[in-house]
């Protein structure tokens, strides 16, 4: 008998030993790859967000120096010299406004700077004077911008700053944008020159690249470093070091000759993606001189193969390097875990404990399920949301369907903060998560939106609960209504849109109002302008009303941006409405409002979509030259007729 127990006991221990064996040896080398495949996927993500940064990063440079170049007084000084005080006024005004150009230059055919802007590291521009401008002939980009065809730009390479044949200390990385300037006979008469700010846009890809498990590098084509871990090693164009990727490692360089990849090199793992920011500069540039010679084919058929020979030339590449030291390192650490799993393999017993214990944990959890929905849903008649301690929505009641409009079968499964009106109250709900307490509770207003997609305003109270070791997160809503004291907010509510912050139309009446009786006392003339939005229903039908509300908000603070404190900017109907007073003339108002719909269409980033363009259309009025009372004036403006009725209705029939 013994004998046979101990056969038994023997054949047993060895088929369960062998089993643990091969399940432990094909779990770690799993594991193995598994993380070694998720620091390649993270490698890949850092270099492929470097490359999205930059992709919508430089549309404005394209769009600037068309602009500039487009300017009547600018035209009006390379013809006659004329002009002159209004071209620097209007540069000093453009490069304050945006902030992200260093310079501003004219440069004349000789090479010579004839006017220059320069920002200030306060953000202040100012005129260089006349005694401080140089020449500028033996620079690279002014002789390429001086070979240049008609309506053609050129865009440098990225490199240090130089000033006087030093390069500037603190160095300073630009990227300058150069186009012909040509006299309406065709003679050139020099180039102009944007020299834009790298700081910032270089700063972006440096924290961008810290989330690598390794060193992330930025070069240019020719394999000069503008971001290395080796400091020492970075911009060999400009520096005596003359440090380059190309002379350095040709082995790794010839790996970048793709748009990107992943490779191992010595055991170290690779990736890289190439960027070309300005790919789509010359297409663009075809299509401008389309318009402009749309009668002179030949013209247009010389003017493209010109463009499409090198102008537009910037390419550079961003790559990770992942040592074979530390991904052993990695990989070591999250391995240890196993020796766990191990041990809990070797012991059939234990293995039988697990499932049984799961079983029941599982009813458990039911069974106190059960009896905290019995308890809160007799508690109160307000909104209930019981959710698991991630956020995750078990169950409501039905005060939920009355009020919001859901069944329980439409919310069920998903998170407690996909009902957020507005995306930035999420972090509320996922910073209380995050952070776990228990018996813990937090109150507060939160915009919700019902089944109809209504704004609601809701009173908030969060609480993390422990019912016999389990965690669930329970949300106790009640919506604002009649029965709330909200006397300190009731100003708000009122005169406030709910959505963007901008006041409304009532408080366009009032300052109407206000502009008309300062008229009448000082002879202060106003002006009105409206602003809408076209594509915002696509936005809405394409990405769902959350990123159109968010791309809504974009262009309201926008909007606020472009104009004084003393200007009102207000939502009026399905755009905005401007009051601008102390404008000199009608001619100042016109380039105010459009240097505001140049900054509202450019692109927006709503949440997980990226590169949102609006096109916006403008109106202006003038008071009185175009009308005395708001109907006339609203007509004159193209704004909708239920806009007009809703303002006039609340002026109690009165002309304003």
């Amino acid at each position: 008998m013994k004998k046979s127990i101990a056969l038994c006991f023997l054949v047993s221990f060895i088929l369960m030993y062998a089993t643990k064996e091969l399940i432990f040896r094909h779990i770690y080398d799993n594991l193995r790859n598994s993380q070694i495949e998720k620091i390649s996927l993270n490698e890949k993500s850092v270099v492929n967000s470097v490359f999205e940064a930059s992709e919508h990063r430089f549309t404005n440079l394209y769009n600037d120096i068309r602009f500039l170049m487009s300017s009547k007084h600018l035209n009006d000084y390379i013809e006659n010299g004329s002009s002159y005080k209004a071209l620097t006024n209007e540069w000093l005004y453009f490069s304050e406004y945006y902030g992200m150009y260093d310079q501003i230059r004219y440069i004349d055919a000789k090479g010579m700077e004839k006017i220059r802007v320069n920002l200030s590291p306060e953000r202040t521009s100012y005129l260089v004077k006349s005694d401080e401008l140089q020449n500028k002939i033996d620079r690279d980009y002014v002789v390429r911008g001086m070979e240049l065809s008609e309506g053609d730009i050129y865009i440098s390479f990225f490199d240090l700053n130089i000033e006087h044949k030093k390069v500037e200390i603190p160095h300073k990385p630009v990227l300058r944008a150069v186009a012909p300037l040509l006299s309406s006979s065709g003679v050139l008469k020099g180039v102009l020159v944007l020299n834009y700010l790298g700081k910032n846009y270089l700063n972006d890809v440096v924290r961008i690249l810290k989330s690598s498990y390794g060193d992330g590098y930025f070069v240019d084509r020719n394999g000069y470093w503008l971001i290395n871990s080796d400091q020492g090693k970075e911009w060999g164009m400009s520096l005596p070091h003359k440090s380059n990727l190309y002379k350095e490692d040709a082995t790794l360089w010839s790996l970048f000759n793709g748009d990107s990849g992943r490779s191992f090199i010595h055991n170290d793992l690779y990736n890289y993606h190439s960027i070309e920011p300005f790919s789509g500069f010359k297409e663009r540039l075809i299509e401008d001189l389309r318009e402009k010679h749309d009668s002179n084919f030949s013209k247009i058929i010389s003017i493209r193969d010109d463009l499409r020979k090198n102008n537009v030339e910037t390419r550079w590449v961003v790559y990770t390097s992942v040592p074979k030291d530390r991904i052993n390192d990695i990989v070591d650490k999250a391995s240890r875990g196993t020796l766990m799993l191990d041990r809990v393999l070797s012991g059939f017993v234990l293995i039988f404990s697990v499932l049984i214990s799961m079983i029941r944990s599982q009813f458990l959890i039911n069974t106190r399920y059960g009896k905290l929905m019995s308890i809160v849903n007799n508690a109160t008649r307000d909104t209930i949301v019981i959710a698991d301690k991630n956020g995750r929505i078990i169950s409501v009641n039905k005060s939920f369907y009355n009020l919001m409009g859901y069944y329980s079968k439409e919310v069920v499964g998903k998170y407690i903060h996909d009902f957020c009106a507005r995306s930035g109250e999420k972090i509320k709900y996922d910073e209380y998560i995050k952070s776990g307490m228990r018996n813990y509770v937090w109150e507060g207003e939160i915009w919700k939106r019902d089944r109809q997609g209504i704004a609601v305003l809701s009173n908030v109270q969060l609480n993390m609960v422990n019912v016999k070791g389990c965690m669930y997160l329970v949300e106790i809503a009640h919506l604002v209504n009649s029965d709330v004291d909200v006397t300190n907010d009731v100003s708000k509510m009122y005169y406030q849109d709910p959505l963007t912050g901008l006041p409304n139309k009532l408080m366009f009446e009032e300052r109407f109002k206000r502009s008309v009786d300062k008229f009448v006392v000082d002879d202060s003339k106003f002006s009105l302008i409206y602003f809408s939005l076209d594509g915002l229903s696509y936005v809405n039908d394409k990405y769902g009303y959350e990123v159109g509300d968010d791309v809504i908000i974009s262009c309201a603070n926008r909007l606020r941006n472009s104009f004084k404190k003393s200007d009102f900017v207000g939502r009026l109907g399905n755009g905005f409405i401007v009051i601008v007073e102390g404008a000199n003339n009608a001619e100042e108002v016109g380039n105010i409002a459009n240097v505001a719909s140049l900054y509202m269409e450019q692109p927006i980033d709503a949440g997980s979509v990226t590169g949102i363009v609006v096109k916006t259309k403008c109106s202006i009025v003038h008071y009185p030259e175009n009308g005395e009372d708001v109907i006339s004036l609203m007509n004159k403006l193209g704004v909708k007729g239920t806009v007009i009725a809703s303002v006039s209705e609340q002026s109690n029939g009165e002309n304003i």
